[in-house]
């Protein structure tokens, strides 16, 4: 479980540049960091880390969190955090 953890932790500089582009994108959403960052660990754990024996590359990572519809996702956690923008944003392309 550790090593899972130190892996999410190196996997953090990627996360940052993804967070950053999205706040770039959608500025007025509401989401902090440490959501987004959570979010996304979640997910390596689940998706890339669950069910093997040793701890995945950096490269099959970062594939791994290109591959995430960022800005999709940056849009669900506004909404989720009951941010008026994102969901004014999300009845706008969504609906």
């Amino acid at each position: 479980m550790k090593e899972q953890e130190h892996f999410v932790k190196k996997c953090e500089k990627t996360i940052r540049q993804l967070y950053a582009e999205c706040v770039e994108n959608a500025p007025n959403l509401g989401v902090q960091f440490e959501c987004f960052c959570a979010s996304l660990s979640k997910s390596l754990k689940k998706y890339l880390l669950a069910g093997r024996n040793d701890v995945p590359t950096k490269e099959e990572a970062d594939k791994f969190l290109a591959s995430i519809k960022k800005d999709d996702l940056f849009l669900a956690l506004g909404c989720a955090n009951g941010n008026e923008r994102a969901w004014w944003e999300f009845d706008q392309h969504h609906r």
